[in-house]
């Protein structure tokens, strides 16, 4: 095997002391500078305003929380559809009154059981199963319901 000491015929100095370097001569970009463009006011005063459309969405929801009675179907298919669109972090206080653990208690007999009339009910004890899980370790409510739902499906 050889081994070349000398230096490429392209990095060699010329006359005048400087270093040339091949270039590829690439075609130009079909794109153009397009892309390197970047008008920054124009991006803030979209996020500004993009800002103030979400405070007004924000503030919209907010009074269609209001407007809701309290414990009824209506508030709770509202607070369902804000988690499932991923936007409850901003509600995180009114989700949190309404979904108390106290109120799986209404699914209590007087002797602080489940009733058994909800074990005819299969939509009913899947979503008493599903929601168990969303409890923390002490809801002692949410453990009972996931023990009862767990024995009962």
């Amino acid at each position: 095997m050889e081994v070349y000491t000398e230096t490429p015929i392209a990095a060699m100095p010329q006359e005048n002391n400087e270093l040339t370097r091949r270039s590829a001569n690439f075609q130009p970009s079909i794109w153009g500078e397009h892309f390197l463009a970047y008008a920054t006011d124009d991006v803030n005063e979209n996020v500004f305003q993009e800002d103030s459309e979400v405070e007004e969405l924000k503030e919209e929801i907010r009074k269609m929380q209001i407007g809701t009675p309290d414990k009824s179907k209506q508030k709770m298919e509202l607070t369902d559809t804000i988690q499932r669109l991923g936007v409850s972090y901003h509600f995180e206080n009114a989700t949190e009154a309404l979904l108390l653990c106290d109120v799986f208690n209404k699914f209590k007999n007087p002797e602080g059981e489940f009733k058994e009339s909800l074990v005819s009910n299969v939509r009913r004890m899947l979503s008493l199963y599903e929601a168990a899980y969303f409890g923390i370790h002490g809801e002692n409510v949410l453990e009972e319901a996931l023990k009862f739902t767990t024995n009962n499906l």
